[in-house]
């Protein structure tokens, strides 16, 4: 039977072990949400699951223009290739004969080639051949885990190598949508990125990982940035092989001497159009900077399409190798 002795004696012990649940307790908490939080953005879901809400994607990118009966994934080339790491890539060819223009057009995230078919069109129409790859992770694609754009600039090399081996005069122009956006960012500022791209076209890029999804889980959930996104950069870190603070098309554009157009929509909530500010601020190449008024995420292109696309094809005019 415990004397009041006894119970003093063990008193120092139990302070001790509640302690160490207070302190352990919320740790386990943070690992908890971090791991889930690299689960949900980066593993492959057929069925987007954002942390709250739905995809903008599919709401804003396909409605400016439904005419795509001249440009079908029908009428394209499929071509597989395999990635730097072994990865099965997917991409839709359209090619125009004697024709050495060709623009890469990169889908944003949970998409595939298909909600960019409208995009393709313009260039094709606009006297490009069109690659229009599944980025990985993504509809035939390979890999259980998303690029976040990051991965996604060395596939991004890949397809331009392949371009080249079918055209050696090819002169090659990058066009990207969020996700899209950031793998040509970050291909962009490269040193192997090839002499044949000429331009690249950003329409709403975030600046990192980390950033867009510390936005989102302030934005959506009410949470901080510390210590979920620290934990989350160290587990990607440890189990995808690069870190979120490293996935950074920020970095990347500070090195990049690829001409680009940044193009943002006003009222984008989604991805905040501050970011576009800071991507075009911190870029150290020829660049233009286009805000659509109103627009949100991944609209811009429904918003204005007459401005949109005069201020993309302005601007590759201005650098195309091949234009008078």
């Amino acid at each position: 039977m415990y004397t009041n002795r006894s119970l003093r004696r063990a008193h120092p012990y139990i302070f001790i072990s509640r302690l160490a649940l207070l302190l352990t307790a919320p740790l386990l908490f943070a690992l908890i949400v971090a791991s889930a939080l690299v689960f949900t953005v980066q593993t492959r879901n057929d069925l987007y699951l954002p942390l709250t809400g739905s995809n903008p994607h599919n709401d804003a990118v396909q409605v400016f223009d439904s005419d795509t009966s001249a440009f079908t994934p029908e009428a394209a080339e499929v071509l597989y290739i395999k990635a730097f790491d072994g990865t099965a890539l997917c991409s839709l060819i359209w090619r125009k004969s004697d024709c050495h223009k060709w623009a890469i057009v990169a889908h944003g995230y949970s998409n595939d080639y298909n909600v960019m078919l409208n995009f393709g069109k313009r260039f094709y129409y606009g006297g490009y051949n069109v690659l229009m790859p599944d980025l990985r992770g993504h509809g035939k694609s390979g890999s259980d885990l998303i690029g976040m754009g990051w991965t996604d600039r060395f596939d991004i090399i890949c397809w331009i190598d392949r371009i080249t081996e079918y055209d050696d005069q090819a002169q090659i122009v990058l066009y990207g949508i969020s996700m899209g956006a950031d793998a040509v960012l970050s291909a962009c500022g490269e040193d192997g990125l090839p002499g044949n791209v000429f331009a690249a076209i950003s329409d709403c890029a975030f600046t990192s990982t980390s950033g867009i999804v510390s936005y989102h889980i302030n934005m959506d959930l009410g949470l901080p940035a510390f210590p979920f996104i620290d934990l989350a950069d160290a587990l990607s870190s440890l189990f995808i092989g690069y870190g979120w603070k490293e996935s950074s098309a920020l970095e990347q554009v500070k090195k990049s001497s690829v001409p680009t157009l940044f193009i943002h929509g006003g009222g984008d909530s989604f991805v905040p159009t501050a970011m576009c500010y800071e991507l075009f601020s911190a870029a150290s190449c020829n660049k233009a900077l286009l805000v659509i008024e109103g627009a949100g995420h991944a609209a811009s292109a429904a918003e204005n399409p007459e401005v949109y696309w005069d201020s993309i094809f302005t601007f590759i005019n201005r650098f195309d190798p091949g234009a008078a």
